[in-house]
């Protein structure tokens, strides 16, 4: 009587017997496909580890799964059924969904520790990957999207062009695990989450910091973090638009903008005392903070940047102010373009992984930051001009270094850093383009490190403290 009422065709015991005997009794055709899932249950090596029904609603993919659970329990295979639509999409909540419905803890699942000498067999770090990467690349969304709503089938995930952008660094990261002492993280700052590099340590109020300019990211700076970290602590993080930051929605990619982002970001660091090392954008973005904060800024090292009194842009820059113009640049872009771009200037020429994880990094929406940063200065001389004269009488110590060959900012700006520090260090590389740091690294490298040993760290001076007067009763 127990076997009959397995196969439906006796009598129930219970409504619910009934009900199931009868969706049974109705359930006709998939012959080909249950014979599939009949044939690999009793197969000593499955066939295959994963079966994926997908179509459009209404077409019988539940009923199908639920005649195939009947199969497995014919041949004695337990069968269990998780309702994903009610679980969290990640790999830890499939794993509680999972646990949950066998009796199990989510992290035994998880370790495929399933009983019975069972273990599970899951693509445990291709799916964490898949889901970190669908929560930046719209690629990735886009195909896991196609597939969670059955729309395409679970191996698209598998194509070779989505695997590429799931394995890939996250924008932003640089390739490869970080050198020696560099600590690779993640900063919540004024809407957005940017990723941050740091070295030494990370208590200290008095921190070597290193900005960015376009295009770059932190990633950037990680050999410079790690040799300046060995003796004081070294902060570095994408500026917003930048890297793996994305701008908050309302952010102003100005250079007021990018100055206030490098206040709060020094804020949330607990950094009260700042040495500078500045690269492109970056110079003005700094010293513009600087300039509204002098008190917190205890030298400066200028690499091919600076407050740049009389600057004219170069020709991409105008180019890039130009409305229309500068959007078919940047739509027209490709990695190959900018490869010949960045060299430019270059008589050696930089690393190729260096300018690929830029080029990866310059997405659309940097590509607008680029465009809606340029156009936000209309006389740069003059707001160079301006930006000295308010940091000369601070007289800070200065290291100026310049790329002998720079095509976008000439070597002839460097001695006029003198404007806004008069004691400055001025030394041009010849043979070295706009990234001195990367094609001169070891000589940039050592300068930086004698400038900030013959630097005196004075003591870090209090913030500013309102005292209100309380009149005496």
């Amino acid at each position: 009587m127990e076997e009959l009422r397995k196969r439906g065709d006796g009598p129930a015991a219970t409504l619910a017997e009934r009900l199931w005997g009868a969706r049974r009794r109705r359930f006709v055709g998939r012959e080909s496909e249950l014979e599939l899932v009949r044939t690999a249950l009793a197969a000593s090596e499955p066939p295959f580890a994963v079966l994926f029904v997908h179509g459009p609603g209404g077409v019988g993919k539940s009923a199908l799964l639920r005649a195939a659970a009947d199969v497995a329990q014919e041949l004695g295979v337990p069968a269990a059924d998780v309702d994903l639509r009610a679980v969290e999409p990640s790999p830890a909540g499939f794993c509680r969904a999972l646990g949950d419905r066998l009796g199990l803890a989510g992290e035994d699942v998880h370790a495929g520790r399933l009983g019975g000498g069972r273990r599970l067999i899951a693509l445990d770090t291709y799916l964490r990957r898949l889901f970190a990467a669908a929560e930046r690349d719209e690629a990735v969304a886009l195909a896991f999207l196609h597939v969670s709503g059955m729309i395409a089938p679970s191996p698209s995930l598998l194509r070779p062009s989505v695997v590429r952008r799931v394995l890939a660094p996250a924008r932003g990261e640089a390739a490869g695990a970080a050198p020696r002492g560099v600590a690779r993280g993640r900063l919540a700052v004024a809407g957005t989450v940017t990723p941050l590099r740091e070295a030494g340590p990370r208590d200290d109020a008095e921190a070597v910091v290193f900005v960015h300019g376009n295009p770059g990211s932190s990633a950037d700076w990680e050999p410079l973090l790690a040799r300046v970290g060995v003796h004081r602590r070294a902060v570095a993080w994408d500026a917003p638009g930048f890297g793996g930051a994305a701008a908050p929605r309302g952010f102003a990619h100005s250079v007021e903008g990018h100055a206030a982002f490098v206040g709060k970001a020094l804020d949330a660091l607990g950094v009260e005392r700042a040495h500078l090392v500045l690269h492109d954008f970056g110079g003005p973005w700094g010293l513009h903070w600087a300039a509204a904060e002098p008190e917190r800024l205890a030298s400066v090292v200028l690499l091919g940047t600076g407050a740049l009194p009389g600057y004219r842009w170069h020709a991409l820059a105008r180019l890039w102010r130009t409305r229309g113009a500068g959007e078919a640049f940047m739509a027209t872009t490709t990695r190959a373009g900018f490869r010949a771009l960045l060299r430019r200037g270059q008589r050696r020429p930089l690393p190729r992984p260096f300018v690929d994880r830029m080029y990866d990094d310059f997405d659309r929406g940097t590509r607008r930051a680029v465009l809606e940063l340029y156009r936000s200065v209309d006389d740069v001389g003059a707001a160079g001009r301006e930006l000295a004269a308010r940091l000369r009488p601070l007289d800070r110590p200065a290291l100026v270094l310049w790329g002998g060959r720079d095509p976008y900012i000439g070597a002839q700006h460097a001695e006029r850093e003198r404007e806004a520090f008069p004691r400055a260090r001025v030394r041009v590389l010849p043979d070295s383009g706009h990234w001195p740091f990367v094609d001169a690294a070891d000589d940039v490298a050592l300068e930086i490190a004698a400038f900030l040993d013959a630097v005196h760290l004075a003591p870090v001076p209090p913030r500013p403290v309102a005292v209100e007067a309380v009149a005496a009763a």
